[in-house]
């Protein structure tokens, strides 16, 4: 469960190693389903953890998350540039050069999201 501190910052406390490890959400580049697990990546390091996107993202939900692909969320607040790739796919581009898929299914909703029908 995330907790919404009284600055507006969103926190996920983890469970790793031993350890409650605590992020905060705009330190969240991305978040990517393996199995069935997610891999949560921030800065240079990444956690595994026991979920489903769908349950990071209703508990990350302060509206700087959404999905890009079946499998991928992302944060806006990384994003740094759009390429067209194939028959409507995008690659997204985040600050730390990471390089995600943007499918057609979920294009529509980011480019609203952006403010702007770029399709």
């Amino acid at each position: 469960m995330a907790i919404t501190h009284p600055y507006q910052t969103n926190f996920l406390p983890i469970r790793c190693n031993g350890k409650i490890v605590i992020l905060k959400a705009e330190d969240i580049g991305w978040v990517e389903a393996a199995r069935n697990s997610v891999k949560i990546h921030h800065g240079t390091e990444a956690i595994l953890l026991k979920s489903s996107l769908e349950k990071i993202l209703d508990e990350l939900g302060n509206g700087i998350f959404v999905r890009i692909h079946r499998c991928t969320i992302v944060n806006l607040l990384h994003i740094r540039e759009l390429r067209h790739w194939l028959r409507g796919s995008y690659h997204v581009l985040l600050d730390d050069g990471t390089q995600l898929m943007l499918s057609r299914t979920y294009r529509n909703h980011l480019f609203e999201i952006l403010g702007k029908p770029l399709g």
